[in-house]
């Protein structure tokens, strides 16, 4: 580890001992938090086997998603207005007990978490009550979780953290605990104590007391007010979701797969008023504590092998060669090394979504074996050297690679059976002059002269985010919206980019292309992919999985990556088996391993590892104490010395945030030995097995602990105001694209050209 920053030098990092309360007294709640999902599993496990693990107390732990008996099991209420739709969330809970059952009277600690997006997660933090003293602590959303969960509840703990994680629980019949093997003993509740239940919700709600965010809250701000601004169809800074940027609340943006969506709702940041309640201030003794950076992953369906999945050797799965694994979003063409195209931006605005698109090869279109289409090429057709049922078409051009198994289509010759749909059975070059063999199925004598068609070119999915999303924002401004630098956006006389995945998006006061649904691209070589959107983290990643030659992307963390990782889709025996999902590293740099297609550096590598016998590209899996299938998940088992994600130490992979906690140093839970700040200190000290108030414990290496970047994003100058490193000295104008989009540079303080480069 190579520095603790200051705002946990308060912060003292011992086991805790939790002391049992008077006989019913109500649990004291230390977290009750809302926010992103690339901090649920970490923030879990830190809370169970760090805060409450090591006490005298029994230490349980709860999970739930989705429907419940009377409601849905666990949402957020914004009690300032009754149009404010309620938020949909995913739980967990974890807390002590005097007793081993938990009776529902003697609970003595708690913490909890609600996972919704980011921007959400700022908003149901800042937003302020009405009639709250100022400076108002009190946040105006509420934590409500369904009835049924209370013992002896039907809606039932559902192990959404694999239970091999935690180091405490029970052992039940429900749908994860296992049966034997780790994580037996170790499972959630059957139900919610009473006592624990009250303290986080009740019939009415409890106010949340923290959020977790991917991206600052000014920028959760600006997101929202982007939102509801009126569409804006030359530069997309206004998105049609309403009428105005300062509007209290727009129109819900919907899923094209789910009844869900996501509603942008103002808030006020810290000194100004709340916009529901505008006597009401946002207290200033709110702080932005950093926890670390997590990177971006373009994530993708390879199931097809004719299309996203070209070059994957399922019979030799550790010699496969992925042709779709570069996205290039950042292609200087024009003099001066001013970028002139933006293939990856050009993908998601909707303008080239098929498999010889741009993203691929800087924008070349070339064209992989049984891969895109060209079409134009000249042959004649010749005697066949494989003998009966085959014949060779001889051509003398063309304008990409060809390949055994590509079907071609060809027209104009004067034998009836040379022409039509075939397929490439062997490629025999000759000289100057190629020939390509395919099958027939009657000989025909070769006579005249033709054009040839490739004919698999494919469709491109696209599955896009919700304006809302800490990721679709990162995403927007540091992969799609890019300009000027591979390190970030800068002023050099280059006009702000129009790319943006809501570009070609019609939404007038939220009617139109709400829900994004199937959207078909503009066509541009071959058949038209398309473009829908998805809501929450949950939805994008299983519509990826679910939709052949899909592409979307996801904050990293195992959990969020879970549904398409090693174990649950593919065999890692050896045996011809598909590997089925993958990730894109951006302009060649992979964003989670140092080599794509392994080198045997890293342990926990499918495609680096020997036993492990992954495709290149393919999303790494984990068990707590490791499995013959998957390596423990420790930093040391997946990386070489522990050394987690390189390409965000070394400052090559672009497309990260960084992850932040928020609390109001005025609340006693803050700053507490058991609030967030401990909570914070304990997840990151885990990554790096350097806890001492847990010896010997390694936590999921889920993000890069912000005591280990050595590099930055340049962001408006009020962060200073929220504990950040400022830009440089006198300079008080915000750099281009804000913190999401700003220029990566070294550990502050920089006074570098290339930092003051990036600001206007």
């Amino acid at each position: 580890m190579n520095r603790l920053n200051s705002l946990f030098a308060a912060v003292v990092i011992a086991a805790i001992v939790a002391v049992a309360p008077a006989a019913n007294a109500a649990p004291t709640v230390h977290f009750l938090g809302a926010g992103s999902s690339a901090m649920y599993t970490g923030f879990a496990i830190a809370a169970s086997n760090d805060l409450a693990h090591g006490g005298a107390n029994s230490v349980h732990h709860f999970t739930i998603k989705g429907s419940c008996s009377v409601q849905t099991c666990a949402q957020l209420i914004d009690t300032r207005s009754g149009t404010i739709p309620k938020e949909s969330a995913t739980l967990w809970v974890v807390y002590t007990c005097v007793s081993a059952g938990c009776s529902g009277s003697d609970a003595v600690d708690v913490w909890a978490y609600l996972q919704v997006d980011s921007t959400v997660g700022v908003r149901s933090f800042m937003s302020r009550p009405a009639g709250c003293a100022n400076p108002c602590h009190t946040s105006a959303v509420n934590s409500l979780i369904d009835p049924g969960t209370v013992s002896p509840g039907t809606n039932v703990g559902q192990n959404l953290i694999n239970p091999a994680l935690f180091t405490d629980g029970v052992h039940t019949s429900n749908g994860g605990c296992p049966a034997s093997g780790p994580g037996t003993n170790t499972c959630d509740d059957v139900n919610l104590p009473s006592d624990v239940w009250t303290g986080i919700s009740g019939s009415l709600g409890v106010a949340i007391n923290a959020g977790l965010t991917d991206i600052r809250p000014e920028d959760a701000k600006y997101a929202t007010k982007r939102l509801n601004k009126p569409l804006d169809t030359m530069k997309w800074d206004g998105l049609g979701y309403g009428t105005a940027g300062s509007a209290l609340q727009g129109a819900t943006i919907k899923s094209a797969f789910t009844p869900t969506g996501a509603t942008p709702v103002n808030f006020g940041l810290p000194g100004s008023t709340d916009p529901f309640n505008t006597l009401v201030t946002v207290p200033t003794t709110i702080t932005v504590i950093p926890i670390g950076e997590s990177p971006i992953v373009f994530i993708t369906n390879r199931t097809n092998q004719k299309g996203l999945g070209n070059g994957i050797n399922t019979a030799s799965p550790q010699t496969s060669t992925p042709f779709y694994k570069d996205a290039t979003d950042y292609a200087p063409l024009g003099s001066a090394g001013i970028p002139t195209a933006y293939p990856l931006g050009k993908l998601f605005k909707g303008k080239d979504c098929e498999g010889n698109a741009g993203i691929f090869n800087a924008g070349t279109n070339v064209i992989p074996p049984g891969g895109a289409s060209i079409s134009g090429i000249t042959l004649v057709a010749v005697p066949g050297v494989g003998g009966a049922g085959t014949a060779d078409y001889k051509y003398t051009s063309k304008t990409g690679t060809l390949g055994v198994g590509q079907p071609l289509s060809v027209i104009g010759m004067s034998a009836p059976g040379n022409n039509g749909v075939f397929t490439i059975t062997a490629l025999n070059p000759g000289g100057t002059v190629n020939k390509i063999e395919v099958a027939l199925t009657t000989q025909v004598a070769a006579t005249g002269q033709a054009g040839l068609a490739l004919t698999n070119n494919f469709a491109i999915h696209v599955i896009e985010r919700e304006g809302l999303s800490g990721t679709m924002n990162t995403t927007e401004y540091t992969s799609l919206r890019m300009y000027g630098s591979t390190q970030g956006s800068k002023n050099v006389s280059i006009p702000v980019p129009t790319n943006s995945q809501e570009a070609n998006i019609i939404v007038n006061n939220g009617t139109g292309d709400n829900p994004l649904n199937a959207k078909p691209c503009i066509m541009s070589y071959g058949p038209a992919g398309d473009r829908s959107r998805a809501i929450g983290t949950g939805e994008e990643v299983k519509q990826v999985k679910a939709i052949g030659d899909a592409i979307g992307y996801a904050f990293f963390s195992f959990g969020n990556v879970a549904p398409l990782a090693l174990a649950a889709n593919n065999n890692t025996t050896g045996t011809a088996t598909p590997y089925l999902y993958g990730y894109l590293t951006l302009d060649g740099v992979d964003p989670i391993f140092k080599n794509y297609n392994g080198t045997g550096s890293d342990p926990g590598q499918p495609s680096g590892s020997a036993t492990l016998l992954g495709a290149p590209g393919q999303l790494p899996a984990c068990d707590f104490v490791g499995s013959s299938i998957n390596p423990p998940c420790t930093a040391p088992a997946i990386w070489q010395s522990s050394l987690t994600f390189p390409h965000l130490r070394d400052g090559t992979y672009r497309a990260w945030s960084l992850l932040r906690g928020m609390c109001d140093t005025a609340d006693a839970t803050c700053t507490s030995s058991l609030g967030l700040q401990a909570l914070i200190s304990n997840a990151q000290l885990d990554i790096d097995c350097a806890n001492p108030a847990n010896p010997g414990f390694c936590g999921v290496p889920d993000f890069l602990p912000f005591s280990d970047i050595s590099f930055y994003r340049s962001h408006f100058q009020s962060g200073a105001n929220f504990g950040f490193p400022t830009g440089p000295a006198g300079n008080n104008t915000p750099e281009a694209g804000g913190d999401v989009g700003g220029c990566i540079f070294p550990t502050p303080p920089d006074n570098s050209a290339a930092h003051l480069n990036c600001h206007q």
